[in-house]
Formats: structure tokens, sequence, C-alpha cells
């Protein structure tokens, strides 16, 4: 043991000679000290680092999920504004149908209006004629009681004036005869008065009828409001694409069409077959930014299967939508 160097401060100091051993102790431990510290703060760091990178990546693969689910609804969402259009266009036709149908009906119903005022004109004027009937018919009564009155007394008279009771007794046989004729005008005026009274209650009835089909009709009309309403959802835009308008209608049992391009000003009259080569050129041309109008006029003359399937045609064909 005598043969080690004794490190111990006291045995340094007594011996009072000089050593470097405690300072290069200081030393040491300040490097291992910063040596700790600085390895720490690398290890916080890295910690930091791999939380933030693992955030980082999970919240990529939620936007990239996101993205997924998105673009599936707006598949799903492409697919139900097609449906809607096309329920859409059928129901803009069914309702320029049943304006038609409702303008008929009401003309109509106008002409009945007419109709039952000018037999209720009628009706008055037999009225007054069978209040003048009756008027006369009076007169003659308190004529003939006068006559009866006069024919009493004229009984009294008979032996003395025979010849002058006689030429009463025509005289009252002539208006009795008169009396009959006013009493079978009148009877014939109350037969014509009770044929116009039938003729207004038949009337009426069908203004009634006439009246629940228009109250029908107009419940149909703002169901179909409700339906077109709820429908209306953007779907088939022409921002940003090349709008060619096609009018499609009947004439004399004739199909026929007009064609407008995006820089003219009128429509051009083609046949079927020139129509379809013609679009078949702006497919050609413009690709995916050709958007097809197409116009049906009220007085179309189509019917619904004609015009259903020759939107399906065109759209399926030459529109970009589709």
């Amino acid at each position: 043991m005598h043969d080690f160097t004794d490190l111990r401060v006291d045995q340094i100091s007594s011996k009072g000679d000089d050593s470097f051993w405690p300072s290069f102790t200081d030393i040491m431990t300040v490097i291992v000290m910063i040596f700790l510290i600085a390895t720490s703060m690398l290890i916080l760091q890295n910690w930091k680092l791999i939380a933030e990178i693992t955030s980082t990546l999970e919240a990529k693969k939620e936007v990239q999920e996101l993205v997924q689910f998105t673009s599936k609804e707006n598949q799903s969402l492409e697919e139900q504004l097609i449906q809607a259009e096309s329920q859409l266009s059928l129901l803009r036709f069914k309702m320029s149908q049943a304006d038609n149908k409702r303008a008929e009906l009401i003309s109509d119903k106008e002409k009945q209006l007419q109709k039952i005022n000018q037999l209720t004109k009628e009706s008055e004027q037999v009225s007054l004629e069978l209040t003048k009937k009756e008027q006369l018919y009076t007169l003659l009564n308190n004529q003939l009681l006068t006559n009866e009155q006069k024919n009493a007394l004229l009984a009294t008279k008979l032996e003395t004036s025979q010849k002058r009771n006689l030429t009463l007794e025509e005289e009252n046989l002539k208006k009795a005869a008169i009396i009959n004729q006013q009493e079978i005008n009148l009877i014939e005026q109350n037969t014509l008065l009770s044929t116009k009274d039938i003729e207004i209650s038949s009337l009426q009835r069908f203004k009634a009828q006439n009246n629940e089909k228009l109250d029908s009709l107009n419940t149909q009309f703002k169901v179909l409001k409700v339906k077109y309403d709820k429908l209306v959802k953007p779907a088939r835009s022409s921002k940003g694409k090349v709008v060619i308008e096609v009018v499609y209608n009947k004439v004399n049992k004739i199909l026929k069409a007009d064609l407008k391009l995006p820089n003219a000003k009128t429509f051009k009259n083609l046949s079927d077959k020139v129509l379809h080569k013609k679009l078949t050129q702006l497919k050609k041309q413009h690709g995916k930014n050709l958007y097809i109008r197409i116009i049906f006029p009220k007085d179309s003359g189509l019917s619904y299967d004609e015009a259903w399937k020759f939107t399906n045609d065109i759209l399926q064909k030459y529109d970009y939508y589709y």
C-alpha cells in the first residue's frame, strides 16, 4: 500500500507539494455535466420531432381518407343530379301540358258563364211576360164577373129583351173563348219557364263540375310546383361551356329541329339527319366543353314519349355531362 500515491487533500497539503488533480477533477465534472445537459436537450428535441412527424403522418392519413370519402360522395351526388335533371325536364313538360289544359277549362268556364247569363236574362223576360199575362188574366176574370153580373140582371129582363140577351150570351162566349186561349197561353208560358229552369239547373251543375276539375288541376299544379322547387338544384352548368340551343317541335305531324350556334343570333332549321351530323362535328371540335340546351315550345305538339326520347338521345350522345 505504501507504493501508491495518496491523493487525499490533507495529505497533499501536509506534504506541501503542488498537485494538478483537484482542478482536473473539477474540469472533468463540468464537461460531464455539459455533456449530460446537451444529451438531454437533444433527446427532448428528438422526442418533439418524432411527435410532430407522427402527428403529420396521422393528419396526412386522415386527409387521404377524407379525399377518398369526398370523391365517393361526389360521384353519388353526380348520379343523383343526373336523375334529378331528367325528372326536372319531365316535370317541366307536364307543367306545360297542365297550363294548356287549365287555359282550356278557364275558356270553357267563361263560355258557360256567358250562356248562364243569357239564360238568366231570358228567364227574367219570361217572368215579366208571365206577370203581364197574370194581370191580363185577372182583368179578364174581373170582366167575366162583371159580365156574369150583367147576365144575372139580364136574366130578370129576359122576357122583355130576349134578343139583347142572345147578343150578350154570344159576347160572353167570345170572351170566354178569349179567356180560355189566354189560359192556354199562360200554361205554355209556365211550361217554357219550367224548361228554362231545368236548363239553368243543368248548366249550374256543369259549372260546379268544371269548378271541381279546375280545383283538381290547381292542386296538381301546386304539387308539381313543390316537386319542381325541390328538384331545382345545381346540376349541369353552362358556365365556361360552349352552349348549343336546340328547339324541337312538331308541325303538321312532322318533327322539326332548329339549331342555334354560340355566336349566331338566329336559329337554323335542320332535318334530323343534318342535326345529328352537325352535333357530331361540334362534339369533335369542343369535346367536353359542349353544353346542349333543349327547348320545347308550349305549342310544340309533342307527346311525352317523343319529348323524353329526343332529350335522352341528344344528351347521351353529345352533351358534356353524359
